[in-house]
């Protein structure tokens, strides 16, 4: 998990971690509230190919954008 906040566990749910426990609690919300918003996207589209997905270049742009380094 060097490069990573948080990882999904298959039958288990999700871990982050964190600089301290309250920046573990964070990312665990964001994480909780990415969800959300891909549930509400697929109740909404009403099936997978009604969702319009980014194209690897729009990803790239956006890690670019807002990654940040985490401290060592």
């Amino acid at each position: 998990m060097a490069s990573h906040d948080a990882v999904l566990l298959g039958q288990h749910g999700a871990v982050t971690v964190g600089a301290d426990p309250w920046t573990a609690y964070l990312f665990m919300e964001k994480l909780e509230h990415a969800a959300t918003i891909i549930k509400a996207a697929h109740e909404l589209a009403g099936s997978e190919e009604g969702i319009r997905r980014l194209t690897p270049s729009q990803i790239a742009d956006l890690m670019r954008t807002y990654s940040k380094k985490r401290p060592e």
